[in-house]
């Protein structure tokens, strides 16, 4: 039984409560197999998101402008692929279980957001031709979310966080932390 603790009835017999998420397979994929694989492309991921900006920076000369440009599309939206990746390893290890759906909701999530990456740097325009392609990201993006606040929302009643009141000021203190940065970050540093 997938997630269930059972007693360990191991050649030391220390009869020790395990549980079996770790040790079973609850998807096509185990899950240790997954962490392994995902933990394979943090390295990876880090390299590409931050290397690339860090390149980009390096140098003045203007003959290199347009190859350090290319450099940094690269790198971005190779991260976000390397992410859509993991996200969908760890779909594979929860195949056969309870929490198959949020772990689809939040590897969809991703992958709109790589999708949004991919408009927003113009890439899918020869595909979906719109007026700005900032439209194809921002669109990816509302549905990236809408999957994240599903899946968060199915975490929190499966875990019995029920309060209404005690989300409802978690969405209210994010709302002033997100209004305040974009204060800072978009408003003022645009004037």
């Amino acid at each position: 039984m997938p997630d269930a603790i059972s007693a360990d009835n191991s050649a030391s017999g220390s009869g020790e409560l395990r549980t079996d998420a770790d040790s079973s397979r609850s998807g096509m994929i185990s899950r240790p197999t997954a962490r392994a694989l995902v933990s394979l492309i943090w390295i990876p991921w880090a390299l590409l998101l931050f290397g690339g900006t860090v390149f980009s920076l390096i140098g003045n000369e203007p003959g290199l402008a347009e190859w350090k440009e290319k450099t940094l599309l690269v790198s971005h939206l190779g991260s976000s692929v390397l992410l859509v990746i993991a996200s969908w390893t760890w779909v594979l290890a929860f195949t056969r279980s309870p929490a198959v759906a949020t772990t689809y909701l939040f590897a969809a999530g991703i992958s709109a957001g790589a999708i949004g990456d991919f408009f927003n740097a113009g890439v899918l325009q020869d595909f979906v031709r719109l007026p700005d392609p900032v439209l194809g990201g921002m669109a990816a993006f509302a549905l990236g979310h809408i999957a994240y606040i599903w899946a968060c929302a199915r975490v929190a009643r499966e875990n019995g966080f029920h309060s209404r009141a005690r989300r409802l000021a978690g969405i209210g203190f994010w709302e002033v932390v997100g209004t305040v940065a974009w204060f800072f970050v978009v408003y003022r540093g645009t004037n």
